[in-house]
């Protein structure tokens, strides 16, 4: 699955990515929202993972612009946040494909939810 990672921590990004690529994921990175949706637009993503609070463009705008676009309607997305609260106060747009996951969880549990939207 090829998997783009926004997060403007570049340690919880090097978290993520290794995990992932250890499971035989692709793994693209992108340090806010605005060069998530460049990232996008360049290759072909089956899964977006993204922090909520980051500069420039946030999760949230991030993931608006992405369920405004028709050709990424489909991806799923998932909000990622050490804040209870930001999490809490994500409206998701369709839960069959959104979801929201606290940086809290063990990597063993974040796989396991990754796993649910492999292709």
């Amino acid at each position: 699955m090829k998997i783009l990672i926004v997060d403007d921590s570049r340690f919880f990004r090097t978290l993520l990515r290794d995990a992932l690529a250890l499971e035989g994921h692709v793994i693209f990175e992108a340090e806010d929202g605005q060069k998530g949706l460049q990232q996008l637009g360049r290759r072909k993503i089956d899964l977006i993972i993204s922090d909520i609070a980051m500069p420039r463009l946030n999760g949230i705008e991030l993931h608006r612009s992405v369920r405004k676009q028709k050709k990424y309607k489909t991806i799923p997305f998932v909000f990622i946040s050490a804040n209870k609260d930001q999490l809490d106060a994500v409206d998701l747009h369709d839960p069959k494909i959104d979801f929201k996951l606290s940086k809290g969880v063990s990597i063993e549990q974040f796989l396991g939810i990754i796993k649910k939207f492999g292709k």
